[in-house]
């Protein structure tokens, strides 16, 4: 029980300093550091959040605290709530040093604000930008009302402009 009780008071630490200093919070079930503590692994019912706006759920990540890249897997949810944008994915990529997300495989986009739905297999996000580039094809609903069918292309939110 001791060492149950050590091992908590310990993970809050180290998540405490860790989201002090670099405004990502982790949760998870099962959390361990490798390579002196700087590779984060976070397993089972994982939660990430980013700088207040931007949670992040799914099954696993991997931080490396070095390099400021957040690696996430399996049933990835993404909720922007500064900008009411939900995005489920495969995987996730986040590069803190440029502020940019990087989504693969099975995604799907709802901006709450626009109304507007987009699923494809890779886009990037631009956080501070505001835009949003998809890779490859993309099919988009607007307000429930207009189908396109399209390949690579920019959403820039600050305009709400479609490229």
């Amino acid at each position: 029980m001791k060492n149950k009780n050590l091992i908590i008071i310990l993970i809050i630490f180290l998540l405490t300093t860790f989201s002090n200093a670099n405004e990502i919070e982790f949760t998870a079930k099962k959390i361990e550091t490798k390579e002196n503590g700087n590779l984060i692994l976070g397993r089972d019912q994982a939660k990430v959040f980013l700088n207040n706006n931007f949670e992040i759920s799914a099954e696993k990540f991997d931080y490396n605290k070095q390099k400021e890249i957040l690696n996430i897997s399996e049933n990835v949810l993404s909720k922007d709530k500064l900008n009411k944008i939900d995005i489920k994915s495969d995987n996730l990529v986040y590069e803190k040093i440029n502020e940019i997300i990087t989504f693969e495989n099975n995604i799907f986009i709802y901006d709450k604000l626009n109304n507007i739905n987009i699923v494809t297999n890779k886009f990037t996000y631009l956080i501070n930008k505001k835009l949003i580039s998809v890779i490859g094809k993309a099919n988009i609903g607007v307000n429930n009302t207009y189908k396109i069918i399209s390949h690579n292309l920019i959403f820039d939110k600050n305009n709400n402009t479609l490229k």
